[in-house]
């Protein structure tokens, strides 16, 4: 995430669960990462911000490279952790339940503006290769200068003088959130563990698990990915996993496997394209300017004095802004 943007990290632990820029601009609002337990007895919080203006030395932020904080656009897009990334700890002071909820959370963004929940095509996120773009106006196609990718491969392909048809469309579906959040460390009983290390029947790189975040519904009848082969013009076109913005966070293929601390991914794909539980979960937009966004969830208890580390990889949050 790059220019006037303040991000912070919020982590829940709870016993409870306007103008309008088309342009590539700064903006400004305010992002958290969050967890949450999910019964009836207590709200926990903890807040780290680790982006934009006003961030503080502490000694729960480590950064990687020059930090989280990007200066200006020209930074984005990297999903590079050791040039834009950061450390953060959380330290866990009273025993946690599982499920654990991990949460993003976006302030001042206004995904309730007319226009922007407009920008959309309902038909082809359903899976209709011949569905009309018009209602994604005013963000239809990639506009000339950007550079095509096959998912994760090094090199991109085509020229990128094409202005290519994107695939889906709209200012909701190009407007995904970026940032990716791996768990990194975690300190237990006097024990460290890291990323390839067990924890609890579980690789600890794994610890979330990013699928059934997603309304069942959406999943089950309102997302179904386009077959290249039914395009009347592939080659023109540019879908979610060849787009620079998003390829290390929409896999290309269900299966497809991870890059450690690249992918939002950290297990064989289990979904891809617009099939891709967070990329569904964007989707469902927010009726006010501040909301969270489930990420995933952490299906073991969470003691009390654990260390709980994220490693973060900060990117350009996308092409339009909402924000007031």
């Amino acid at each position: 995430m790059y220019g006037a943007r303040r991000t912070s990290v919020d982590c829940f632990f709870s016993s409870s669960p306007f103008s309008l820029s088309l342009s590539l601009s700064f903006s400004l609002f305010l992002a958290y990462l969050s967890l949450a337990v999910v019964s009836d007895d207590q709200v926990v919080e903890y807040s780290i911000q680790y982006d934009g203006d006003g961030v503080e030395k502490s000694s729960n932020i480590v950064d990687i490279g020059s930090g989280c904080y990007l200066d200006d656009e020209s930074e984005g897009d990297s999903f590079d952790v050791d040039t834009h990334g950061c450390r953060i700890t959380f330290t866990i002071e009273k025993e946690m339940k599982a499920p654990v909820y991990l949460y993003y959370q976006l302030d001042n963004f206004y995904q309730n503006h007319r226009r922007y929940v407009q920008s959309r095509s309902d038909a082809q996120l359903r899976g209709d290769a011949t569905a009309s773009t018009s209602d994604c106006s005013p963000l239809t196609t990639s506009g000339t200068g950007v550079s095509k990718y096959n998912s994760t491969a090094e090199d991109a392909i085509g020229q990128n003088d094409t202005d290519y048809t994107l695939m889906p469309c709209g200012l909701i579906a190009n407007s995904l959130f970026n940032d990716i959040f791996w768990v990194n460390k975690l300190v237990a009983d006097g024990k460290t563990y890291y990323q390839g290390d067990t924890y609890n029947g579980k690789t600890l790189v794994n610890l979330v698990d990013q699928t059934g975040i997603a309304w069942k519904s959406d999943v089950e009848t309102k997302f179904k990915n386009i077959d290249l082969a039914d395009l009347s013009d592939a080659d023109n076109t540019m879908m979610m996993w060849q787009n620079p913005r998003y390829r290390y966070i929409i896999p290309m293929y269900e299966g497809q496997e991870p890059i450690a601390n690249k992918t939002a991914w950290t297990t064989a794909a289990p979904a891809f394209g617009v099939q891709d539980e967070h990329f569904i979960v964007w989707m469902r937009t927010a009726g006010l300017p501040s909301f969270r966004k489930l990420y995933g969830r952490i299906d073991t208890d969470l003691a009390e004095g654990t260390e709980l580390e994220f490693l973060v990889s900060s990117s350009k949050f996308s092409s339009s802004s909402f924000t007031r």
